[in-house]
């Protein structure tokens, strides 16, 4: 039996719906209170693990592939925040100091601890690199940081 004869025998809306998914009628629009909803009909999260239990938070590909394309300018003196994985990871032998700022004393990779928007402590002019993920958005005062790490940079370095 030909998928002629078995779209045939389904309904018109069905026909529709499956022309849409396979790209055919994109004008295709179910009757109201047609559509599967699938698993938005629940309010529990699809993941209480930030997505590392259905293989990893979708930010991470986006910022591992940025930190990728840019691995050139991981290299020097790195400052990154939290703790040094991405500066390991993509600068290698390139890096000759990794320095860790955390905001917390209880870090034990932390060479600095601090608030970047507050880091009168972290020397002018010597980082090469700072890797600066996941980080500005939760900084209150993220004009300050970014003044903190034009400071500390130095000329002709590079802020990821």
């Amino acid at each position: 039996m030909g998928m002629k004869s078995i779209l045939k025998r389904k309904s018109p809306a069905f026909v529709l719906s499956f022309m849409r998914n396979v790209g055919l009628y994109k004008g295709y629009k179910p009757d109201v209170g047609k559509i599967r909803r699938g698993d938005f009909t629940t309010t529990k999260p699809f993941s209480t693990n930030f997505g590392y239990d259905r293989g990893g938070p979708v930010d991470r590909y986006y910022i591992e592939n940025f930190l990728e394309k840019n691995a050139e300018s991981i290299k020097g003196r790195v400052l990154e925040i939290g703790d040094n994985e991405y500066t390991l990871r993509f600068g290698g032998d390139k890096v000759t100091k990794s320095d860790v700022l955390h905001v917390e004393d209880n870090n034990p990779k932390a060479t600095f601890v601090g608030d970047l928007s507050n880091a009168l402590h972290l020397p002018n002019d010597s980082f090469d690199c700072i890797v600066l993920t996941q980080t500005l958005h939760l900084i209150y005062n993220s004009v300050d940081a970014l003044r903190t790490c034009y400071r500390i940079l130095k000329p002709g370095g590079v802020l990821l």
